[in-house]
């Protein structure tokens, strides 16, 4: 097996596995937690006054969720993640609710999705944990129409988030033989270096959006970019 498709085999593995089973039982933590992030990814689908909305690793649906609230019954909202326990909670919420989103549990990189079929792709926290970036983003591309949006929030880097790697430092010299941390792997700082994250989206066919936003504060950054 390669590199790539051990890396996508490991994050099926681990995200329907305890990790996705954690997320769904801290949902409600980790929702109030990431309420900001969700509010600007809304709002950024507000000002777009867009319709048709793709919410990539949506997890347990909290932004998908607030989007379709927004869009009502003018609009469409799909969520997908390779996460099934995830998903299956997402859609217990979009019961519950009555609105009609639609959850996919797939893995966005390779997922057939009816070519231009959004105007307007988000994800919160979710695209970094793509094994094969470039690849994923050119699906993405495909499944957008000619003047679509993309709109992501990703972590920077390691040593701009100590707090997420605090236990790490400590336990270190009680484990020698720690593997190092690899910066462009997938996982929450795979997204850390912005000059790495222009070059995939450029390579995958996303131009930079002209009048995009790109950074927001330290821990994170919020990348703007159009198909146009």
């Amino acid at each position: 097996m390669d590199a790539a498709r051990q890396a996508d085999s490991d994050q099926v593995a681990l995200w329907n596995g305890l990790a996705g089973r954690a997320w769904v039982e801290m949902r409600q933590l980790l929702d109030q937690m990431f309420q900001p992030f969700q509010d600007l990814l809304v709002e950024e689908v507000s000002l777009a006054a867009r319709s048709r909305v793709l919410d990539v690793g949506c997890g347990t649906g909290s932004t998908t969720l607030a989007v379709a609230r927004l869009l009502g019954a003018k609009g469409r909202c799909t969520g997908i993640d390779i996460s099934g326990p995830m998903i299956a909670a997402a859609q217990v919420r979009a019961e519950q609710e009555r609105l009609p989103v639609r959850f996919l549990c797939a893995n966005a990189q390779i997922h057939p999705f009816e070519a231009a079929s959004f105007d307007m792709i988000i994800s919160r926290f979710g695209v970094m944990f793509f094994d094969e970036p470039v690849r994923a983003f050119a699906n993405l591309r495909r499944a957008a129409t000619a003047n679509a949006e993309l709109r992501f929030v990703a972590w920077r880097s390691a040593a701009e988030n100590p707090f997420m790697t605090t236990a790490e430092r400590a336990a270190a010299p009680l484990l020698p033989n720690l593997p190092a941390r690899q910066p462009d792997a997938p996982g929450q700082f795979a997204f850390g270096d912005s000059q790495r994250v222009r070059t995939i989206l450029e390579e995958s066919g996303w131009p930079r959006s002209t009048s995009g936003r790109s950074m927001l504060p330290a821990l994170c950054q919020k990348r703007i970019w159009s198909r146009t």
